[in-house]
């Protein structure tokens, strides 16, 4: 039994179509992940944002109270303000904050963006 399942899988292998589609699937499979990395929030750390995490971590550590998380709304709002939008770097720490705090039927980020575009007219 052995040898039967054997000698199927050498003429599967020996098939030029079976060697073609597996050299397809495999740049098809390195191209999803090329894209996949390049796009990532790996290449945060080209904009400081790993650090900028890192930073508001650590001004916020302490005792979660309603007063830290006004703190850390306060100022992801600030920041999110006095950047524009072409430079603004990802801050996934406040976002993840806000995401939790801010009301689920309201969608804080539009009235971000029309604060940023007062404060910056």
């Amino acid at each position: 039994m052995r040898t039967i399942v054997q000698c199927e899988i050498d003429k599967i292998i020996k098939n030029k179509t079976f060697i073609g589609a597996l050299i397809v699937s495999l740049f098809v499979l390195a191209g999803i992940l090329f894209l996949g990395f390049y796009y990532s929030q790996l290449q945060g750390h080209y904009k400081g944002e790993v650090d900028l995490y890192h930073k508001n971590v650590e001004e916020h550590t302490g005792d979660f109270t309603d007063q830290k998380v006004r703190e850390i709304l306060i100022n992801y709002i600030d920041r999110r303000q006095s950047t524009d939008a072409d430079n603004r770097p990802s801050d996934l720490f406040s976002w993840e904050i806000a995401d939790t705090f801010f009301p689920i039927d309201e969608d804080i980020t539009l009235k971000m963006n029309a604060a940023n575009e007062m404060y910056h007219s």
